[in-house]
């Protein structure tokens, strides 16, 4: 005959250090006396969330957490790296190469309403400003990888 418990205890207002107590206390009662499967499954299954919980798996985490913790470089950060890799690569080329001559090409005509588009060599400016370079570290090819 299985035994009726008469007592039902919420583990979610008990605090969670007495959790761990309570819960092999009850497994100790559950398995020193005679009981149905569904009493000891219920408890087993109690036990092994209280177990992870301990482990600080069900901890939430938030993704600069765990970016940090994996050292995984921001997508901006990189994108910016390559940009300013590229501007080095173009400015230690010599005056008539493709590269230097469309950088500095006027295009004709109006451009349309609204907000100009966002440059190529703006945002050079803006993360050289940001980095705290200037263009004339380009030349050293070692320096230059360095510092970005």
């Amino acid at each position: 005959m299985p035994v009726k418990f008469l007592f039902i205890i919420r583990l979610e207002l008990v605090p969670f250090q007495l959790c761990t107590y309570i819960i092999y206390y009850l497994l100790y009662c559950i398995f020193s006396i005679s009981s149905n499967k569904t009493h000891i499954f219920f408890f087993l299954k109690k036990q092994k969330r209280l177990e992870v919980s301990e482990m600080g798996l069900l901890w939430r985490r938030s993704c600069e957490v765990i970016t940090n913790k994996i050292k995984v470089t921001e997508v901006t950060k990189k994108i910016q790296e390559r940009r300013l890799q590229w501007y080095g690569h173009v400015m230690r080329r010599d005056e008539d190469y493709v590269g230097r001559k469309v950088r500095r090409i006027e295009v004709e005509g109006r451009r349309g309403r609204g907000r100009p588009k966002k440059k190529w060599e703006h945002c050079v400016n803006s993360d050289l400003n940001e980095k705290g370079l200037t263009g004339d570290e380009v030349h050293d090819r070692a320096k230059w990888k360095f510092l970005v």
